[in-house]
């Protein structure tokens, strides 16, 4: 569904012509989708197993241990911790902390630990 884009000049043939800006298409229903992208990326460049084997006895709460597993991943931070995240091992805070998880991140102590 298409609809006109704004413009002054309403009589210009150009006025009436989709532009790339306007026919583009964004917002919450590409979400899904690139959301789907990111996790296959993630899949793809560090499955589960070596993930596990990789931060086997590495202190996840150090970020120069986990620019290492960067580079040893080739992805970028975002992408590591997300990855980290994903598979419960690691909560980045909106302040750039890190902690075991997020419920610890929020007070919730680990039971025996």
């Amino acid at each position: 569904m298409w609809t006109r884009p704004y413009s002054t000049k309403q009589n210009s043939p150009a006025s009436n012509r989709p532009t790339a800006a306007s026919t583009e298409r964004t917002g919450p229903e590409n979400a899904p989708r690139e959301t789907q992208a990111h996790k296959f990326m993630g899949y793809l460049l560090m499955p589960a197993p070596l993930v596990r084997d990789a931060v086997a006895g590495v202190d996840l709460m150090q970020w120069p241990e986990l620019y290492r597993l960067r580079d040893l991943f080739r992805v970028t931070i975002s992408a590591l911790t997300i990855r980290l995240e994903q598979l419960g091992r690691l909560y980045v805070d909106p302040n750039g902390t890190l902690h075991p998880s997020r419920a610890e991140s929020q007070g919730q102590t680990r039971l025996g630990g």
